[in-house]
């Protein structure tokens, strides 16, 4: 038997199989999550005021301060200074400090920091970049009294995107982070895409001599100009889904965050979002859907642009290459300027409208969170009661300024949206099936079960399916019920697949049950329960999240897994998922192999022995048959916080092929994995010197003493 199929087979259900149930589940737009409830009209509102040389002022009284909603005055109801100070930091480069003391719990905390992470506009240079500068935070700059939330745009942590003081799940939540997909285009931004819908012929030349030069078509210039708008419309469609989902999750953020105590601060690490809408105009209705959401949470977001100092646009860009002479290169980095500023606009309103600040082309990322937070130390809180909003649904502004003293620079929230945009009622009265199509339509994942999903996309040829799909759930809060030495649990499986616009393509209702023996019962307890599932996807990005719902006491866990399914009719080289299995051992006992698995459960990535062999494998499509230079080869690597720690060097393709055909070819390899415990991320590389062409993949784990 193949490795491959070997390492396929073990995605199956280990303890529990699904099976084919009646088709109940449909998309739906309700959000399961409970909003924020407000009793009064009171709005509350957070400033830091500093001097010309920004030295905070920390004597001002009420009476100090003037506030204004829509240029009428309001009078204060609430005022105090709050004073944070500078909480005890970790040991600098302590960074094997264990979970947080339960004892320390009933320390107020100081500070709620959320890290918002839009890994759905990160390229993968950003992606590394953000992660570094996490880690150094989180090492050097993190106290006992502060509480941490990592979050993704797209919700791929699962479970891991919760509320903690636990430093060591913050750092595998950090490891676990990567892109979701390619990416928008480099050079057919929203931008472009907005001036061509809109009928500009100098971005419709433009566009069309992009599509030429990447694409190799030709042909009459009415069905090329047809061609680059209904390629417009698909990358403004694609700009709004993503807008969607990061300011939809963001906006939930900060209803959540409005529970906890003390400061609430988020850092929004992008490298930017479009706000144009389909039509080709400028759509800033879920902008001020989050930026009111924040306010009136009393959240801060910091907006940090994860690029740093990057050359001017289209300098660095070399997979298209357009002639300054023709109609539309010569206009090229002009347009890129423009397209760089467009993504910057939203980052610039969330960052200025709650009273944050937003970094541009800074390399010191990490300097300034710890500058962002300092600044945050002391702040007054000022409370006034709105006007009456009646029907009323839009964003209204205030001001706050210091009597007297125009040389003080006050920053504070600069509006908010009425409750009826921002609050959504939940239904109440919905049945368990129907509180599970809440739960996975949700912006922030639910919890109430451990799920973590992965989505791999591997064809092999024996069947028409080309991605695996696979959620490891934890049993901890599944309900088992003895009976006559027996026990027995029950799950409702529900999966949908998203296409790159949010789009359904399609739905699947499973039942997962068993009916285990005394000592199966307890293994499943202690590794969990693998449901899986192979399915046939068109080429595209798709990201497929998955419900699980324990039929007993109805808690629900829900997450999601990303995968690209690459076109390969169009002939260019392609990689498969990296598939990644263990050697299996004789001498490892079945506590052992428990233990491993509720690790790899708990961190979402497979957790290994340290010196086990980890078995790898995957395919290459479409290698070029011109082999009159040199073969394919291949590279293996394996990476730690950025740094190579492993190399394989270059060896010849077929040294690792285990077989292949004319459209795929098979390889495999297995590495002792002699490394300190931590997580890691192996990294396989095939140049393939016929077509010149290469091509990468990467996957997480992890390895533990």
């Amino acid at each position: 038997m193949k490795i491959a199929a070997r390492l396929i087979a073990g995605l199956l259900l280990l303890n529990a199989i699904g099976l084919n149930a009646p088709l109940w589940a449909q998309q739906t737009k309700k959000d399961s999550d409970d909003p924020l409830r407000l009793k009064t009209n009171l709005v509350e509102v957070r400033a830091v005021v500093t001097d010309k040389l920004g030295n905070a002022i920390d004597n001002l009284t009420k009476d100090d301060f003037e506030v204004s909603e829509k240029g009428k005055p309001r009078s204060i109801s609430f005022f105090s200074l709050e004073n944070i100070g500078e909480p005890d930091k970790q040991p600098a480069g302590d960074r094997t400090a264990k979970p947080m003391d339960p004892g320390s719990a009933s320390i107020r905390p100081a500070r709620t920091i959320a890290f918002f992470v839009d890994t759905f506009n990160l390229s993968p240079t950003s992606l590394l970049y953000a992660k570094q500068s996490l880690r150094k935070f989180i090492d050097h700059q993190s106290s006992d009294r502060d509480t941490f939330w990592l979050l993704t745009s797209s919700g791929a942590l699962g479970f891991l995107e919760q509320m903690t003081k636990d430093r060591q799940m913050l750092r595998f939540a950090i490891d676990r982070l990567g892109t979701q997909d390619s990416g928008p285009d480099p050079l057919f931004t929203p931008f472009i895409a907005a001036r061509v819908a809109q009928g500009d012929p100098t971005a419709i030349s433009l566009a069309i001599q992009i599509l030429i030069e990447r694409d190799h078509i030709d042909g009459p210039l009415n069905i090329l100009e047809r061609l680059a708008q209904s390629t417009a419309l698909g990358i403004l469609a694609e700009a709004a889904f993503r807008r969607r989902c990061v300011l939809g999750r963001l906006k939930a953020m900060s209803q959540r965050m409005a529970e906890m105590p003390g400061q609430r601060l988020v850092f929004f690490l992008s490298d930017g979002f479009s706000m144009m809408d389909v039509g080709g105009g400028v759509d800033t209705n879920e902008v001020q859907l989050a930026i009111g959401s924040a306010v009136r949470s009393g959240v801060v977001i910091y907006s940090l642009d994860t690029k740093g100092l990057a050359p001017p646009p289209g300098f660095d860009v070399t997979s298209v290459t357009l002639s300054t002479a023709s109609a539309g290169g010569a206009n090229l980095h002009s347009y890129l300027a423009d397209s760089e500023h467009e993504l910057q606009n939203g980052m610039n309103a969330l960052a200025a409208d709650t009273g944050g600040e937003a970094f541009f082309h800074s390399n010191e990322l990490g300097v300034v969170m710890e500058r962002s937070l300092r600044k945050n130390s002391m702040y007054y809180v000022l409370a006034f009661h709105a006007a009456d909003f009646k029907d009323e649904k839009e964003f209204r502004r205030i001001s706050v300024r210091v009597k007297n003293h125009p040389e003080y620079q006050v920053r504070a929230q600069r509006g908010y949206a009425s409750p009826e945009l921002t609050a959504e009622s939940a239904d109440k009265t919905a049945s368990p099936q129907q509180r599970l199509i809440q739960s996975i339509a949700a912006p922030l994942p639910v919890t109430g079960i451990r799920v973590a999903a992965s989505a791999a996309y591997f064809e092999t040829g024996s069947d028409n399916s080309n991605v695996s799909f696979a959620a490891q759930i934890g049993a901890d809060h599944v309900t088992f019920s003895e009976h006559e030495k027996r026990f027995a649990f029950a799950l409702d499986v529900l999966t949908v697949v998203y296409d790159r616009s949010g789009k359904v393509v399609n739905t699947f209702s499973d039942k997962a049950h068993g009916d285990l023996m005394p000592e199966r019962a307890d293994l499943a307890k202690r590794t969990g329960f693998t449901y899986s599932k192979r399915l046939a996807l068109k080429p595209g990005a798709y990201q497929i999240r998955v419900g699980i719902m324990d039929q007993a006491s109805e808690k629900i866990g829900v997450s999601t897994g990303w995968v690209e399914v690459p076109d390969l009719k169009r002939g260019k080289m392609a990689l498969s998922s990296i598939i990644i299995g263990d050697e299996t051992s004789a001498s490892v006992d079945e506590a052992e192999i428990a233990r491993l698995s509720g690790l790899s459960l708990e961190r979402g990535f497979k957790i290994y022995r340290r010196g086990s062999r980890l078995v790898y494998s995957l395919m290459a499509y479409n290698l070029s048959a011109n082999h009159n230079h040199s073969e394919p080869v291949i590279q293996t690597e394996i990476f730690q916080d950025g740094t190579a720690v492993f190399n394989s060097g270059w060896s010849a393709l077929d040294s690792r092929t285990l077989s292949k055909d004319e459209k795929r070819t098979e390889a495999a390899g297995q590495l002792n994995l002699a490394l300190q415990p931590g997580a890691y991320e192996l990294r396989i590389t095939i140049k393939d010197p016929g077509s010149k062409q290469t091509a990468q993949k990467t996957i997480m784990f992890g390895v533990d003493g």
